[in-house]
């Protein structure tokens, strides 16, 4: 469902920018229709890849809890699969977008993907975007921590120290 909803963005976001003086009628309608017609097998070798790496990384989760190898090698293993992880989702998004825009194959899309990545400094995309990630996430944490704080001590304020009701509304603070 992902891939298709990413599929008929992209599409519909292409026919808005390529076509903008003369857009076609209905191009969320027609990119839909392509994604799950034209584009659907693409999408889901995509979407089975993803689905089998991240049924692998589980598996060996589970495996390496039982298993009389030592804690180094496991941690290793599985940081590699997560590295593997987070670069496949990452190119299985840009294939998408080229699958939704081109029509190309999956498989050619993802060597087009994996060529913009190797030849065009795409790993620093790769870094960059975990980094603006990471930083977005510190920054809604902080956020929610300044509001539940803020919502604590109005609620301590207004319903007194022995009532249970600060800490509830300490709680729908950060969660606001």
């Amino acid at each position: 469902i992902k891939a298709v909803v990413h599929a008929t963005v992209a599409g519909t976001v292409a026919s808005w920018y390529f076509l903008s003086p003369h857009v076609p009628p209905s191009p969320t309608k027609r990119a839909l229709r392509r994604a799950v017609t034209t584009l659907f097998g693409s999408l889901c070798l995509g979407a089975l890849l993803a689905s089998s790496l991240q049924t692998t990384r589980v598996l060996s989760r589970v495996a390496s809890r039982h298993a009389p190898c030592g804690a180094g090698v496991r941690s290793g293993c599985l940081c590699v699969l997560g590295f593997v992880d987070v670069l496949l989702r990452f190119c299985n998004e840009y294939a998408y977008t080229q699958v939704a825009l081109y029509g190309k194959t999956f498989t050619r899309a993802s060597r087009d993907t994996w060529t913009l990545l190797v030849h065009h400094s795409g790993v620093e995309a790769l870094l960059q975007r975990d980094l603006v990630a990471s930083a977005l996430s510190l920054g809604c944490a902080a956020g929610g921590l300044a509001c539940a704080a803020l919502c604590g001590m109005w609620g301590r304020a207004a319903f007194g120290a022995g009532s249970a009701l600060w800490w509830q509304a300490q709680l729908a603070g950060f969660a606001i």
